[in-house]
């Protein structure tokens, strides 16, 4: 009964601890965290899972692409992304492809000055009806 417990609870935060503020860019707040590419596996890669709510009335499509830095070198970058949000609703996670891996399974390394990640492509269009 605990072990169920604590899996559920584990995976709830998985789900929902979007709390890291990155910014909120022409109407769309943007959150992220970080999670192991496989559930309970330490020695899976860790991914930057990122949360992109609407915060207007109006439909968006949303275009863009992140680079991972080490220091001031480029060090990967992802395809582009389109993604469509609803008026006040948001997009989560790995599901709506809103997760990247970072190539690396070291937190620490995350965790340092010398990563940093960021949008090299940050665009949104209102979805005309």
């Amino acid at each position: 009964m605990i072990i169920g417990l604590t899996f559920v609870f584990e995976h709830a935060h998985a789900q929902f601890g979007y709390s890291n503020e990155y910014d909120t860019k022409e109407g769309v707040n943007i959150k992220y965290k970080y999670a192991r590419s496989k559930f309970l596996n330490k020695e899976s890669n860790i991914n930057l899972r990122l949360r992109l709510e609407n915060t207007t009335d109006e439909d968006f499509l949303v275009k863009f692409s992140i680079v991972y830095e080490k220091g001031l070198t480029q060090k990967l970058k992802s395809e582009i992304i389109n993604i469509e949000i609803p008026a006040n609703k948001s997009r989560t996670g790995k599901v709506r492809g809103l997760n990247f891996d970072t190539g690396t399974n070291d937190m620490d390394y995350i965790n340092s000055y010398e990563f940093n990640w960021d949008f090299d492509i940050f665009e949104v269009s209102k979805i005309k009806e």
